[in-house]
C-alpha cells in the first residue's frame, strides 16, 4: 500500500457523515473509512469550527454586556451634563 493513502475508520455516527461525501466508503458493518488526508482535512474543518464558535460567543457576550450598560451610562451622562 502506498503512504498516504493508509486508510483510517470512523465509526459512523449521528449527523457525523454528509450525504454528499463520495470519497467515504460504507461497509457492512457500519463504518465508514476514510483516507488520512480526509481524517486530517476533518480535523482541520473542527478546529476551524470551534475558533469561529468561540469569537462568535465572545461577541454575543460583549454585545450583552454593552446592552445591559448603555441604559446606566446615558443615564449617568445627562446626570453630569452642565446645565
Amino acid at each position: 500500500m502506498e503512504p498516504g493513502r493508509e486508510k483510517a475508520e470512523e465509526t459512523a455516527g449521528a449527523g457525523e457523515v454528509h450525504k454528499e461525501e463520495k470519497s467515504a466508503k460504507k461497509n457492512k458493518k457500519g463504518t465508514v473509512t476514510f483516507t488520512v488526508e480526509e481524517a486530517e482535512k476533518m480535523e482541520q474543518l473542527a478546529k476551524e469550527l470551534e475558533t469561529m464558535k468561540d469569537q462568535y460567543l465572545r461577541l454575543a457576550a460583549e454585545y450583552d454586556n454593552y446592552r445591559k450598560a448603555y441604559p446606566q451610562r446615558k443615564k449617568n451622562r445627562f446626570i453630569l451634563m452642565p446645565k
